[in-house]
């Protein structure tokens, strides 16, 4: 535990440009979304342009963020500075993990909640939602971005990775749905292949850092 906060307080010294970016882009995104409610009498196509650049903008920085973090300690070669120290994959794994809950989920939770209240809802009953919506990030977007990361070596080849992939479940998504009608789905068909896909990076995720195997994961 105690190396796990080290590389964790390490991580956070290092990246502070990045957190403090990463932290503007969701002050500006808080205050812009109100506006282009329903009601707020300040909608316009330049604010709605701009509100979709800043989610653009939010998805770069957590690419950046979470390729940053891994590429501190690359798993990828065998001459990193890190392998020669007592770093065990545990502490390295958990000290990654930290970061990401605290520094890149926390910051938009918060942010989540506080359209919440500022829509003039109960947070209690919105909760369920909320979580739901984290869980999503988590899977969908950080998961994913992490295991590219540690099957890279540079931000370029993530970034090329991460695109690569995009466009191919885009067109496995685009047969599925060719071929298919929703009566032909069966039920709990995307909850279970969500548990399923989740489970899986997961799983190679763990591999990578016990084993540093970039090939076989």
């Amino acid at each position: 535990m105690r190396q796990a906060l080290h590389i964790f307080r390490k991580d956070v010294r290092h990246m502070t440009p990045e957190l403090a970016m990463y932290g503007g882009l969701l002050i500006a995104f808080t205050v812009v979304t109100p506006l282009l409610w329903p009601g707020s009498g300040s909608h316009s196509e330049m604010l709605s342009m701009f509100a979709t650049l800043l989610m653009v903008l939010l998805v770069v920085s957590w690419l950046v963020l979470v390729t940053r973090l891994v590429h501190e300690e690359s798993l990828v070669g065998d001459r990193q500075f890190w392998v020669t120290r007592p770093y065990r994959w545990t502490s390295l794994l958990g000290a990654k993990l930290l970061f990401v809950a605290l520094c890149i989920v926390a910051p938009f939770a918060i942010v989540e909640i506080s359209l919440v209240l500022r829509a003039g809802l109960e947070l209690w009953p919105a909760l369920p939602g909320l979580l739901l919506n984290l869980m999503y990030f988590v899977l969908v977007v950080l998961l994913p971005f992490t295991l590219l990361a540690t099957m890279t070596g540079m931000i370029s080849r993530t970034f090329l990775a991460l695109t690569i992939l995009v466009v191919g479940w885009a067109g496995i998504f685009a047969l599925v749905d060719n071929f298919t009608t929703p009566r032909m789905m069966p039920p709990f068909i995307f909850e279970t292949f969500s548990i399923v896909v989740a489970g899986l990076l997961a799983s190679l995720l763990i591999y990578q850092y016990a084993m540093r195997h970039t090939q076989r994961t």
